[in-house]
């Protein structure tokens, strides 16, 4: 982890074509001033700050698009954000990070804290961990626990910190 060559958990050819597809039509999508993060193997539209009808015909435009090319058979879908969308392979997700971290340091339990919906996978792949979603008002999600804020997450860690110091021999 960290000292070998990037490796891919499956083959992106047919992914690849398709996000290249979708790719080829950002000006379908970016006139009205949203934004394309391209990630090589994924493409997410950010429209946050732009008023909300510019930006719902943008998140309109990519999603179809990405659904016309679901219904081709491409190994892609849609993920909805906070002010965005992404166009990933369907193979992909967090939780294989997530796992590949647990397993490299050895960690007996997890603790994993998300706020957005890219989180979910892990919280599904992790249902015995402490699975931690921060939203505000709460939605469903497969998290074991919800606080409100990031400063309610800083408290928690706090918490955990005094605990876990105090557990200490010494």
């Amino acid at each position: 982890m960290g000292d070998g060559e990037t490796r891919l958990r499956f083959d992106t050819t047919e992914s690849d074509a398709a996000i290249e597809r979708i790719r080829a039509r950002a000006p379908d999508f970016t006139r009205g001033g949203a934004r394309l993060e391209d990630k090589r193997h994924a493409l997410t539209l950010h429209v946050r700050g732009l008023a909300p009808e510019p930006a719902a015909v943008a998140l309109a435009a990519f999603a179809e698009a990405v659904r016309r090319e679901c219904e081709a058979g491409a190994p892609i879908a849609a993920l909805r954000g906070h002010g965005a969308i992404e166009a990933r392979p369907t193979a992909i997700g967090k939780q294989h990070g997530v796992r590949d971290v647990v397993e490299y340091f050895g960690a007996d339990a997890v603790l994993f804290v998300g706020d957005d919906v890219t989180d979910e996978d892990v919280f599904r792949a992790m249902p015995h961990e402490m699975t931690v979603v921060v939203m505000d008002p709460i939605r469903e999600t497969a998290a074991r626990y919800f606080l409100r804020s990031p400063r309610e997450t800083a408290a928690m860690i706090r918490r955990l910190t005094d605990f876990r110091s105090a557990a200490k021999p010494r």
